[in-house]
């Protein structure tokens, strides 16, 4: 009884469900064989990619599917990192040939997975291609011999050949309105994106600042309570030194964009990681009050601005205040209205270098200053171009407005240059 499905000039002439009787017949063989009795997962395996075949489930035979399926993996895992199917499958592909090479010798058809794919096929023995050239060179009517699921595969082929080229046809089309917008568009030879000055020197190819967020230091925990560690506690009690403010996170996200937007990199590191001997020939960025952020400890106070405790809270205060700029600053408690942040451009450690500090009284403030700085408009309130190399360093106190603990709007409210 032949178990191909011909499909010539004058129809088809082999029963479907006799072919398919014949393919399953044939998995159990290769099923019980010596060359798959010793490995339950190459068994596993085969049940599972013959049914997808056998039942047309193409979508269900990938190496995704087949991970979850058969080899317990969770949904979603990286197949990537996971070679488990594509080693599995290489070794099935090896017993099989044994198969076919020993006990299988005589099979009327072939089982493989074609390199590249996962799901099984069927094909007779000795026939390597679609069609019969000696039939067709004696004017005979050619016959096509397929699997039946190859059928509906074919017709795959064919709608996925229709859709690309109607894809490219359409690029082509669109082709000449593209290059219209390019070049009506598109920034002359050679032009830059504007790089605001206060960010010139930390934009600069390869120089790589470090940028270095808060990193405080608690005691307590998250069911009784954490404060401030004053660095007087006992040794016994332990102290909590992995949190980092909402605010500061939204800042090394304001960071990364700009970064980005001016294809170039940066550094980071939290606070307690920083070690000098990296960090001193480098441009620095630092997120986060001095409080929270330890090493800020490490730079001379300034004469200007600086913060002080008042009791459980740290205010801003005015050194050397100028007309019509404020002595001391607070935010406005709870629930918060405003805030208030310090933002200043210092000489760095080594020759040629620059520091930024962005300290806010909360963690709100901080993130307003790094948003503030990273927009155009501000980076040029803060170091307008027109100074070019002059009087480059400042300080400068923002004050911040506040809703629902989301910074809204800032402005500055006192600058000193140097």
């Amino acid at each position: 009884m032949s178990t191909q499905l011909l499909i010539a000039e004058d129809g088809v002439t082999a029963s479907a469900s006799e072919v398919l009787a014949e393919k399953k017949a044939l998995v159990s063989r290769i099923l019980n064989s010596p060359a798959l009795q010793s490995s339950r997962k190459c068994q596993q395996l085969l049940e599972y990619i013959t049914e997808c075949a056998l039942h047309e489930r193409v979508d269900e035979c990938t190496e995704q599917q087949i991970g979850i399926h058969v080899f317990g993996r969770s949904p979603g895992y990286n197949a990537a990192e996971d070679s488990i199917v594509r080693s599995q499958v290489r070794l099935l592909r090896q017993r099989l040939e044994t198969y076919f090479e020993s006990e299988g010798r005589d099979e009327p058809l072939r089982l493989e997975i074609p390199r590249g794919h996962y799901i099984a096929s069927f094909r007779p023995r000795g026939q390597e291609q679609i069609g019969n050239p000696d039939s067709a060179a004696a004017g005979q009517p050619t016959a096509v011999t397929l699997a039946p699921h190859a059928v509906p595969q074919l017709a795959e082929v064919a709608r996925r050949r229709f859709s690309m080229y109607w894809t490219i046809w359409l690029c082509l089309l669109l082709l000449p309105v593209a290059f219209w917008v390019g070049t009506r568009w598109t920034r002359p030879s050679g032009a830059q994106p504007q790089v605001p000055q206060l960010w010139a020197g930390f934009l600069q190819p390869g120089s790589e600042p470090l940028v270095i967020f808060s990193n405080a230091v608690f005691v307590g925990n998250g069911v009784e309570g954490l404060r401030y560690a004053t660095g007087s506690e006992p040794h016994s009690v332990p102290v909590m030194d992995h949190y980092t403010g909402t605010g500061e996170v939204a800042a090394v996200y304001q960071l990364t964009r700009l970064f980005d937007q001016n294809h170039e990199n940066f550094m980071l590191k939290r606070s307690l990681l920083v070690t000098w001997d990296d960090a001193r020939s480098r441009n620095l960025i630092f997120v986060g009050a001095p409080l929270e952020n330890p090493s800020l400890n490490v730079i001379p106070d300034s004469p200007d601005f600086n913060f002080v405790r008042d009791g459980d809270a740290f205010d801003i205060v005015n050194r050397l205040p100028m007309p019509g700029e404020p002595k001391r600053m607070n935010h406005s408690g709870w629930p918060m209205t405003f805030d208030y942040a310090i933002v200043s451009l210092r000489p760095g450690f080594a020759p040629g270098t620059k520091m930024l500090i962005f300290s806010g009284m909360t963690t709100i403030g901080t993130q307003a200053a790094v948003e503030f700085a990273c927009s155009p408009a501000g980076a040029n309130q803060l170091l307008p171009p027109s100074l070019g190399n002059k009087r480059p360093y400042f300080e400068a106190v923002l004050m911040i407005s506040v809703s629902s603990g989301v910074p809204i709007s800032s402005k500055i409210i006192a600058m000193h240059r140097s």
